[in-house]
């Protein structure tokens, strides 16, 4: 586990080469001192991360991208109250990208869509176990499609949920 709050030391290698072939999960937390590129070198040496974290970033969707490029083996990932900048299609980078995941976790991410997590969860429904969703705005439309694609999921949170029905909750 690493804690990217640390700066840069002159060097530029921040203690990661020594972790390159240890590191399994990262929690970076934007703090005072970290950046993209900060963040981007990080995992740079790290590619085959399992965990990340990220809460508090201005990230676009074509950083997350990069990220997931450089780190194709996570299993588990968390966003938390990032910016606007990222775009209803988050969920579908997110499916297509990371082969793996099977634990996700968007906190504070309001652009999701029925139409996204339909997609999310019928590409990977099957090696979902946990899901935990900011659901303002989504419908009984995204209850039921997880409770038909997510036969393994033993952990679903919805928060933020004001539009889901008795039925739909009882269904799942």
């Amino acid at each position: 586990s690493y804690n990217c709050n640390n700066q840069l030391p002159a060097g530029g290698n921040c203690g990661v080469k020594f972790m390159k072939n240890r590191l399994l999960t990262l929690d970076a937390d934007i703090g005072a001192s970290c950046n993209i590129d900060m963040l981007l070198f990080i995992l740079s040496y790290v590619p085959q991360l399992k965990s990340l974290t990220l809460t508090y970033w201005w990230l676009t969707n074509e950083h997350l991208s990069t990220i997931f490029d450089i780190c194709p083996l996570l299993t588990s990932l968390t966003l938390n109250k990032l910016n606007e900048l990222l775009c209803p299609n988050v969920l579908y980078i997110i499916t297509d990208k990371l082969k793996y995941l099977h634990s996700l976790e968007l906190l504070s991410i309001l652009q999701l869509t029925d139409r996204s997590v339909h997609y999310f969860v019928a590409t990977k429904g099957q090696q979902i176990r946990t899901l935990s969703l900011c659901c303002k705005g989504l419908t009984d439309t995204s209850l039921y499609a997880i409770a038909e694609y997510c036969p393994n999921m033993t952990s679903l949170c919805c928060r933020s949920a004001t539009c889901f029905t008795t039925a739909a909750v009882i269904h799942v």
